[in-house]
């Protein structure tokens, strides 16, 4: 929508959640390597976020970065879902 102010004012909130999401138990039967290592993509992305948004980086520069969170964020939930899927 280009209304940046939430993330501009939350983003240690996305740090934390992405924090939380890696450290997380991944379940049984998903391909925990591949999980894991884009977990851990998305935590080092969203703390270059960060480090954007803390040094006045422009809003381009934030919807950029923020768009290949979003995308990352799906292709994780994807990996998961359609794991899921296989496996009924």
């Amino acid at each position: 929508e280009g209304k940046l102010e939430p993330i501009k004012t939350r983003i240690g909130e996305m740090v934390n959640a992405a924090i939380a999401w890696k450290n997380s138990t991944i379940p049984e039967g998903l391909d925990s390597k591949s999980i894991k290592k884009n977990l851990k993509k998305l935590v080092s992305d969203s703390k270059s976020l960060r480090k954007k948004i803390n040094a006045g980086a422009s809003d381009v520069v934030i919807t950029e970065k923020l768009n290949r969170l979003h995308d990352l964020f799906h292709e994780i939930a994807g990996m998961c879902s359609t794991k899921h899927e296989d496996k009924k």
